[in-house]
């Protein structure tokens, strides 16, 4: 890129540099220039055997500037390349880093930061980054046309780079005004699309009751912040490129006449001069404003970097220091005096006890009780504060993480299911599942019956959300998801709360068909979930309060 920039600048330079001897051509056509830039030009053209005539020079002259275009349009085409490729390569590592950190990192971030740094920030930081490139090509053309000046006239060189420079100092505080009008704007977006991401769920409940004036004045504020500052930047950047022309157009009328009262240079000479001292202060007028928009750009780019180092931080490491692959659960979970803090006081304080391999174990409790926490320590989503987790005896600090949560499968209380076929939501890109297992999954959840009257079976589509099914028909599609790998545990958050009685009987109904097949770890208020438990845990302030056991069954086997 920096090469093709390069020779496209030196090729306009000598362009501009051929002029000289058109000039002297059609001023003096039988005189042959015996100094100067144009006899520098008529020795090259002897020196290739060419005769320097009108001809000669105009073909010459449109061919430097054809390979001009031609080299301009490749050093262009690169650039955009390597743009695109940067804002390709800042949005998948930070997914990537988003992925793969701590869950405790990612539940600190609100959506609409994460959707703003992949949409909005990594499109402005490429822009910046085109900005730079354009500043580093248009640097290359200034040095061009200082040396063409410098062989003409080395006062006149001298005058460009001084005006040009004079120019930049002028305007310095009309970046930095540029760059602080362009933080905000990043900052002000991040809130905008945060608040936003938050407030759509709840536009439902807020139009039924009249209260959109709650939602609104938040979004309002925001979006006029970041309008005045979006318009504090179009100004200041407007004011540099527009109040530059009228000094440059100055300078240059003066410096004309300076030459023309004091000194006796040939008309030819005298032109070519005036063109490269405009061109060369020009181009560092316009580079002024696009390094402003790089200035406005690194912000965004800052933001964008410090989530992106700060989810690598958290990546999460899925090889634990013992790298023991996790043992089958064919015994039990075990707490070992658990504490859990999440930086505001304990949530889980002292849990101990016993989850047998095979059994259905139902956890309650008052909300903040910490029955989420417990799952997700589980599942390996959070490691405890304090004491130990085991899995048939071995600490879960030691154990492989991607090697246990093969063997879990999670039901959340609103399944996220996507548009897309039944197979893929159940399936969830596994390439080992065949259509026998897909089958299985769906009849030990209860769904296959539902699922294969539909028009194309498991191939068919099922819109946005699954908003095609009933909210029964999502959840089982959620459980099925869940026993596609064959997992040992089963993790149920509320997964029938939100049903009516029908559903909640068809969830039941599969959930009894898999008790004692697998061990199952469920979070519920709903009375049929606690009366299939086998065992009942009631969570209050952190601590195990009551147990409620039924007998226990043999090990399974592993």
């Amino acid at each position: 890129m920096v090469v093709l920039l390069a020779i496209a600048g030196i090729l306009e330079g000598f362009g501009v540099a051929a002029i000289v001897p058109l000039l002297e051509i059609m001023v003096r056509p039988d005189t042959q220039p015996s100094d100067g830039l144009a006899a520098t030009v008529s020795d090259v053209f002897g020196w290739f055997g060419l005769p320097f005539t009108l001809e000669v020079v105009l073909v010459a002259l449109t061919g430097v500037f054809v390979v001009k275009a031609l080299v301009a349009y490749g050093a262009v085409f690169q650039v955009g390349t390597v743009v695109a490729g940067v804002s390709r390569d800042l949005r998948l590592r930070l997914l990537r880093a988003v992925v793969a950190a701590r869950w405790q990192h990612t539940l600190q971030y609100p959506s609409g930061f994460i959707g703003n740094a992949v949409s909005g920030e990594t499109s402005i930081t490429a822009q910046a980054y085109r900005e730079a490139c354009q500043v580093l090509a248009e640097l290359i053309q200034v040095a061009v046309f200082v040396t063409v000046a410098f062989l003409i006239s080395w006062q006149t060189a001298t005058a460009s780079v001084v005006v040009g420079a004079g120019i930049l100092f002028m305007f310095r505080g009309v970046v930095d005004r540029a760059r602080r009008a362009g933080q905000t704007q990043t900052h002000t977006l991040r809130d905008i699309l945060a608040s936003l991401t938050d407030a759509l769920p709840s536009l439902k409940p807020l139009k039924a009751m009249h209260r959109e004036h709650y939602l609104l004045p938040r979004l309002e504020e925001g979006t006029n912040r970041f309008f005045r500052a979006q318009r504090a930047q179009i100004a200041l950047q407007e004011l540099i490129y527009k109040a530059q022309e009228p000094i440059l157009l100055g300078a240059m009328a003066f410096g004309l006449w300076l030459v023309l009262r004091f000194d006796a240079a040939q008309a030819t000479d005298l032109m070519v001069l005036a063109l490269l001292f405009y061109r060369t202060v020009q181009t560092l007028t316009n580079i002024q404003g696009r390094w402003t928009t790089v200035r406005v750009g690194e912000t965004a780019f800052q933001s964008l970097m410090e989530h992106i180092d700060a989810a690598e931080a958290a990546d999460e490491h899925h090889t634990a220091s013992g790298e023991l692959r996790a043992p089958p659960l064919g015994q039990s979970i075990a707490f070992d005096d658990v504490w859990y803090d999440y930086g505001e006081g304990p949530v889980l304080k002292g849990v101990s006890g016993d989850i047998p391999a095979g059994r259905f174990v139902t956890i309650v409790g008052p909300s903040g009780s910490g029955k989420t926490t417990l799952t997700d320590l589980v599942s390996g989503l959070m490691r405890p504060t304090e004491g130990h987790l085991r899995i048939d005896g071995v600490d879960m600090a030691r154990i492989d993480l991607k090697s246990w949560r093969d063997q879990v499968g999670y039901v959340p209380q609103e399944p996220m299911l996507f548009s897309d076929t039944v197979r893929s939501n159940v399936t969830l890109g596994r390439s080992d599942a065949s259509d026998e297992d897909v089958e299985k999954a769906l009849r030990a959840a209860n769904a296959w019956e539902f699922v294969s009257a539909l028009p194309k079976g498991v191939d068919t589509r099922i819109g946005e959300g699954g908003q095609n099914l009933s909210g029964g028909q999502r959840q089982r599609l959620a459980i099925a998801r869940a026993l596609v790998g064959e997992p040992r545990l089963l993790i149920l958050d509320e997964p029938t709360t939100a049903l009516d009685g029908a559903a909640e009987k068809e969830v039941c109904d599969a959930l009894a068909g898999l008790h004692g097949e697998l061990t199952i770890l469920a979070i519920s208020h709903q009375s049929a979930i606690r009366d299939m438990a086998d065992d009942v845990w009631t969570l209050s302030g952190g601590r195990v309060r009551d147990r409620t056991t039924a007998s226990a069954p043999a090990p399974l086997d592993a």
